[in-house]
């Protein structure tokens, strides 16, 4: 899934108010956005380029990357 703005703009506005109807320490509100922010970074697709060595077995027909792939987050 691609990371959208408006998904984490509506997480922050559910924190907003949840801070207007009970306050929070400042503990508490560091860890709710650090959870906005590392839920919208899991939620991120990452592509892979095609190109990317794969050794397979070929018993299986599975295989895995033979180096790490770098990749673009959308």
């Amino acid at each position: 899934m691609a990371v959208v703005q408006a998904t984490i703009k509506a997480a922050l506005d559910n924190l907003s108010a949840e801070m207007e109807e009970s306050p929070m320490t400042d503990s508490d509100y560091d860890n709710a956005l650090a959870g906005i922010i590392r839920d919208a970074i899991l939620s991120a697709t990452v592509t892979t380029p095609a190109g990317v060595a794969v050794q397979v077995s070929v018993s299986s027909g599975t295989g895995a990357t033979t180096a790490a792939g770098i990749g673009t987050v959308s």
